[in-house]
């Protein structure tokens, strides 16, 4: 049916003058389309804004405009698809997941679906703005006939649908799909004249990777494969990026150099395709199809103009039998049409590879959305802290000490604080699931859960219904790990219903691949991290140890304590530990807060049944006197003696001692033995005048105070253990 068909069967279709203003009041930002076509009429139409005066001065110009609807503030997904059965199945699987029957059609089977995505400050995970392109063909054919697309495009940004006006292939209107035909239009229900664009079924990231899935699985279920991501962008392309395209392959294939090099793979890929046995391109008597002929034709054709026009044109007669028709096509062909990368595309398909094409190439950066606001204007927001004072929301630190500080026991105090909502040593929390992924430990961590439970009075039931989940083995994080921890998370809360706030990663050793003295592999490793806090919004802790030089803080490399939003240091002092804030991003740091670890025994009813009386430590804060005497350091005798000024082999000997063994083990608690033939090499390396005697003698000075002896056998120095009362 012709357009004047159409006009006569319709009176008059004046799409603008009956459907603009509707649209716009609607909230749709229209176009006007030049009637029997899908081209856009407005130059810049990307970016105008679209006016009631500006609808009306097109309705003026010509009310027969079609419409085009913009897809700056919609996402449509696009079925151009001719496979009658893929076309069917996908159309109903969208429909199921988007609960939405607003889709038009031009060409049957074809269809696109308009729906309303969610704005970034509703989603954590927003649509990407730009266009997707997904595209399958034939094994055996894969450039075959243009009826045989199987391509499925996701729009959203700067684009345009054609809502209202004539197929130019069909000479038919548009139509809306719509569960009702009755009333004086089937255009006025189920579309955008009866349905705002506030309004429309939303659509999610997610179900849009799930569309995707299912196209796929689709189109292989019917024997179809993949087409080529280079042919797939070409085809994809609008007119405004065509044009940008062909002036930037101009000034390529016009610099001498560059012209060269592009020229020799066109060529490799020419010769590549005619001297195939499957004779794609029908040069050798072979069933090659004209269509597969006409697209290196017009491949080709882009470098019109340029340096290296004659010599595609000589190329381009070499796959020709017949030179006359050849030559016709050729005067035919513009260079704006496609790229040069489409004959790549479609060598590649047959198995050609660019001989100078890296051999592991980047993907693309996916386009993102650049937004801005005033900061003028802007309100101050208070800090928003998961236990206030401490630690922020949505964010990423550590905790860090030395082994056997206690970093475990100070970890988990938080996390079933924020698990129970029970104030964390009078602290609020912000309650919510908790899942600690734990690398060391796992033994007795649910010992110390159940001491904690007994401490603080939490009954049995509060503890079953808390959300708090231990992982079940350790769990190296990385890119991949991250995505699969996420759906995990993903699964539990929404099982559990219970926000994700807090995720714990004990210890960065534990469960980071590479070398954490590497700048480049700790990123790779706070990427994964950053990538579940991002997901959850919530707080993600590292625990992690300190260096070998205590004073030069966490282990590692620099940019551990660099990429931390805070960070706090656990030291040991005394019977105390103390809890020192070195970063907090927003909020005012803390004082110092310290804590014993106290012993608390406990009935606990073991597997298999029976009870059993059990033990673990707890952590308690201290204040005042009780902080104060916690704090000081225990001597041990050989500390406390007090030698006379003439002792100086002694003196030597005694601080020998208390800088290399009693300063780094006094708090096992246990006596120390050293080897005395090590001890008196130490000894002497300490003055070239140092003979034996003067060792033995020193050894003898200390035992006779009592603070060492030599043991049953002579072979080792025994340091003697603290205070009892210590």
């Amino acid at each position: 049916m012709t357009v004047l068909q159409v006009v006569a069967n319709n009176k008059t279709p004046e799409y603008m003058r009956r459907h603009g203003l509707k649209l716009l009041a609607n909230g749709y930002n229209i176009v006007p389309i030049q009637p029997n076509s899908k081209a856009c009429l407005v130059s810049g139409w990307q970016s105008i804004k679209i006016t009631e005066e500006r609808v009306k001065q097109w309705v003026a110009e010509n009310p027969n405009y079609g419409i085009g609807i913009r897809t700056d503030n919609l996402a449509v997904i696009d079925g151009d698809i001719l496979h009658r059965d893929i076309a069917r199945d996908l159309s109903l699987y969208i429909a199921m997941i988007t609960q939405s029957e607003i889709k038009v059609t031009g060409l049957q089977p074809k269809f696109a679906f308009i729906l309303r995505p969610l704005e970034d400050w509703e989603t954590n995970d927003p649509i990407p703005v730009g266009k997707q392109v997904y595209d399958f063909c034939k094994p055996d054919a894969p450039d075959d006939a243009p009826d045989k697309a199987v391509k499925l495009e996701i729009l959203y940004g700067p684009y345009q649908k054609v809502a209202y006006g004539i197929h130019p292939d069909t000479g038919r209107p548009y139509e809306w799909d719509t569960k009702s035909r009755k009333g004086p239009s089937k255009h006025s229900r189920g579309c955008p004249l009866s349905v705002k664009r506030d309004d429309l079924p939303v659509i999610t990231n997610e179900q849009l990777k799930q569309i995707v899935a299912e196209y796929q699985r689709l189109c292989k279920a019917h024997g179809l494969v993949p087409a080529s991501s280079s042919a797939t962008k070409v085809s994809a392309l609008s007119s405004d990026e065509r044009d940008f395209m062909a002036i930037e392959q101009r000034l390529k294939l016009n610099d001498e150099t560059e012209g060269a090099e592009v020229l020799a793979d066109i060529t490799s890929a020419v010769e590549y395709l005619r001297e195939l046995t499957a004779d794609p391109l029908g040069v050798n008597g072979g069933e090659g199809t004209y269509y597969n002929w006409l697209s290196v034709g017009q491949a080709l054709a882009s470098a019109k103009g340029t340096a290296i026009e004659d010599a595609c044109l000589e190329l381009w007669l070499s796959v020709s039998t017949d030179q006359d028709e050849a030559d016709r096509k050729w005067q035919s062909f513009t260079a704006d049409y496609t790229g040069y990368p489409a004959l790549f595309a479609m060598a590649a398909r047959y198995g050609w590879q660019n001989p100078r094409a890296k051999a592991e190439k980047q993907p693309e950066t996916p386009r993102q959305r650049v937004m801005f606001f005033s900061l003028g204007s802007a309100k101050p927001k208070p800090v928003d802290w998961l236990i206030t004072g401490l630690i922020e929301t949505d964010g990423t630190g550590m905790v860090y000490g030395d082994s056997g500080v206690g970093k475990t026991f100070m970890t988990l105090d938080m996390a079933l604080s924020v698990a129970t909502g029970i104030p964390y040593h009078g602290k609020q929390v912000k309650q919510g699931a908790v899942f600690y992924i734990a690398g060391e430990g796992r033994n007795g961590i649910t010992r110390r859960r159940a001491a904690w439970q007994h401490h603080r009075g939490v009954t049995p039931e509060q503890m079953e219904n808390a959300p708090i989940y231990c992982s079940d083995g350790n769990l190296i994080l990385n890119s991949a790990s991250a995505k699969n921890i996420i759906q995990a998370v993903s699964d539990i809360a929404e099982a559990v219903a219970a926000e994700p706030r807090f995720v714990v990663l004990d210890t960065l050793a534990r469960t980071m691949e590479g070398d954490e003295n590497s700048a480049k592999d700790f990123n790779q490793y706070l990427q994964a991290a950053t990538a579940i806090q991002d997901k959850f919004k919530c707080t993600v802790l590292i625990v992690h140890h300190t260096g070998k030089d205590g004073g030069r803080g966490a282990r590692g490399s620099s940019a551990i304590k660099a990429g931390m939003d805070f960070s706090y240091a656990l030291e040991k002092s005394g019977t105390a530990v103390i809890l020192k804030c070195e970063k907090l991003k927003d909020g005012e740091p803390p004082q110092d807060l310290t804590y014993r670890l106290q012993p608390v025994s406990f009935d606990a009813e073991i597997e298999g049944g029976a009870t059993e009386k059990l033990s673990s430590l707890v952590p308690v804060l201290l204040d005042g006197f009780d902080a104060d005497e916690a704090k000081q350091v225990p001597l041990w005798p050989i500390e406390e003696l007090v030698l006379h000024n003439k002792a100086t082999n002694a003196k030597k000997l005694q601080q020998l001692l208390i800088d290399k063994y009693v300063s780094e083990h006094w708090e096992d608690d246990q006596p120390l033995a050293v080897p005395l033939v090590t001890l008196e090499r130490e000894f002497k390396s300490l003055s070239d005048k140092t003979e034996k005697r003067d060792f033995l003698r020193a050894v003898e000075t200390l035992e006779k105070a009592a603070v060492v002896s030599t043991g049953n056998n002579n072979s080792h120095l025994i340091i003697h253990k603290k205070h009892p009362n210590l």
